[in-house]
C-alpha cells in the first residue's frame, strides 16, 4: 500500500511541471482569456501578411494618387501633420515588411472581474521560452544572435488587458524607432 501511494505521489510531482509549464506558454494563455465573453482575438499569420506585402506599395507613390481633400480630412481626422502621416505609413510598410505573424487578444470590452483574472493570472508570469527586455515590464522576446525573432506585449492595465504576440526578424534598432514612432503618433491622434 505504502509503495502504492508511493507511485501516486512520484507521478503527480512528475506530471505538475508538465501542467505548469503548458500552462505558461503564451497560446495557452491566449486560449486560455479568448474564451471570455466579449474578448477580441485576432491572428494575421504569415501568409495574410504575404498577401497584404504584395497588395501594398513598397514606396509613397500610392499618396500622391489620393486626392488633396481626402488626404487634408485623413490629416485632421488624425490630428496629424502630412510629414506625420508620411512617417507613420513608413513604420507600418516597414513594420508589414519585417513581420512573419502577428496575434492579439485584447479584454478591453471584457467585464471587470475577467480583466482582473488576466492581470493576476500574468502578474508573475513569464511566458515560457521568454526573457524580459531590458528590464521592460511586460515585453518578452525570444532572439537569435542580436536579432529577435518573437516578442510578446503584455499589458495589465485594469481598463485595458491585452497580449501582442509578433514573430519576425526584427533588430533592436527597429523596435526601439517603433516605439518611439508609436509613442508620438498616438499622442497627436489623443490630443
Amino acid at each position: 500500500m505504502k509503495r502504492l501511494i508511493g507511485l501516486l505521489l512520484l507521478a503527480l510531482i512528475c506530471c505538475a511541471p508538465i501542467h505548469t509549464s503548458h500552462a505558461q506558454t503564451v497560446d495557452a494563455m491566449i486560449k486560455r482569456f479568448k474564451k471570455c465573453e466579449n474578448a477580441e482575438h485576432h491572428r494575421i499569420s504569415g501568409v495574410m501578411l504575404g498577401m497584404i506585402r504584395m497588395l501594398m506599395p513598397n514606396d509613397f507613390s500610392i499618396y500622391k494618387q489620393i486626392p488633396e481633400e481626402e488626404l487634408q480630412e485623413i490629416l485632421n481626422e488624425n490630428n496629424m501633420t502630412k510629414e506625420e502621416f508620411m512617417e507613420m505609413s513608413y513604420f507600418l510598410l516597414t513594420f508589414i515588411d519585417q513581420t512573419k505573424s502577428l496575434a492579439i487578444l485584447s479584454l478591453e470590452n471584457c467585464s471587470e472581474a475577467d480583466r482582473q483574472r488576466f492581470i493576476e493570472a500574468t502578474a508573475a508570469w513569464t511566458p515560457e521560452g521568454y526573457t524580459t527586455e531590458d528590464g521592460e515590464e511586460g515585453v518578452y522576446v525570444k532572439k537569435s544572435g542580436k536579432k529577435i525573432n518573437e516578442i510578446v506585449i503584455v499589458n495589465r492595465e485594469p481598463d485595458d488587458c491585452s497580449i501582442m504576440t509578433l514573430k519576425g526578424d526584427l533588430s533592436p534598432e527597429f523596435i526601439a524607432n517603433a516605439e518611439q514612432s508609436m509613442e508620438q503618433i498616438f499622442s497627436k491622434m489623443t490630443k
